[in-house]
């Protein structure tokens, strides 16, 4: 409810900016530029602020922002940006070098679906399971004075109770509380309670998600944690101590439920494996993520020239 309503307001105030620049648009045109100015703005929080938040470390987040701006740089790409708009003859005489994903990034360059149109891989879906992110409980905090509101269980704003929540709080107080809290931790035993019994709207029955996330894997071809890492070039372990980098408590619960290590579950084992310095992510997720992260970049008709 809060992003409907954040991304909704934010597209008003592009259309706003842009009519004061452009006051012969009409309003198809400026809600198609807004829209692709909307869409580019919420690609490039969640590619260069949301994930480099998930996956602290310069390397990574240098070669994120070479992702988005090239070698060139941001105020370089924007400086050539504007000069095209306004010399079309320029534009069109360093095609080229906007063509090419290394110099200029790759918003903005070539439109290219890879192997075939809006397709996102079934591991990549798998690795965006992030349902241990998500708190059992959710406190709501008073902007500039951190004043503690209330303190609501998840299940409890949720579905026809979201909409009593937001009227009582309002997006400020939901906004400066959302930006308050850390996400909680993607490790076992941290899947929030409320889930395990979650109401399916769709047969108002309830559910509980962390079986229907392994029954999932089960059913659709997912695979063992070892089959995981094969699929993206790692070799399998070969003890439940190995798998979860020396970790013997953690080892002795997979083994007494497992029993063999090639029997672990992929989604048990990505949060079960040891994670780098400032990673949310451990490495077989992440190698998976970084994987696919930038076609979803390139198959954006809002983002790419088509």
């Amino acid at each position: 409810s809060y992003l409907h309503w954040a991304f909704v307001v934010n597209h008003n105030n592009i259309v706003d900016h842009l009519k004061k620049f452009n006051p012969g648009w009409d309003d198809a045109k400026l809600f198609d530029y807004a829209r692709k100015i909307n869409v580019a703005s919420t690609a490039q929080i969640h590619t260069t602020e949301w994930t480099e938040d998930l996956l602290q470390h310069p390397t990574l987040q240098e070669g994120m922002h070479a992702e988005y701006y090239g070698l060139f740089g941001a105020k370089f790409k924007a400086w050539i940006m504007r000069l095209s708009y306004r010399h079309p003859w320029f534009g069109k005489l360093i095609r080229p070098i906007t063509k090419n994903d290394v110099l200029w990034g790759m918003p903005g360059s070539s439109w290219d679906h890879h192997d075939g149109p809006f397709q996102v891989p079934k591991h990549f879906r798998f690795v965006y399971r992030l349902h241990e992110m998500i708190l059992s409980d959710h406190e709501f905090i008073e902007p500039g004075t951190d004043k503690l509101l209330g303190r609501r269980e998840i299940i409890d704003f949720v579905h026809s109770n979201t909409r009593p929540i937001v009227e009582q709080y309002g997006y400020d107080v939901l906004a400066y509380s959302f930006v308050k809290k850390s996400a909680g931790a993607l490790t076992l035993k941290n899947f929030p309670k409320a889930l395990t019994q979650f109401r399916d709207q769709q047969h108002n029955k309830l559910m509980d998600l962390a079986e229907a996330d392994t029954f999932r894997e089960r059913t659709d071809g997912t695979g063992s944690y070892n089959e995981f890492r094969r699929s993206v070039g790692e070799p399998p372990v070969k003890s439940f101590l190995e798998l979860t980098g020396g970790d013997v408590e953690m080892a002795k619960a997979l083994e007494t439920k497992f029993g063999d290590v090639d029997l672990v579950d992929a989604g048990i084992g990505i949060l079960a494996e040891p994670k780098p310095a400032g990673f949310a992510l451990g490495f077989t997720q992440f190698y998976q993520f970084v994987l696919n992260a930038p076609r979803r970049v390139k198959s954006n008709r809002h983002l790419t020239e088509y």
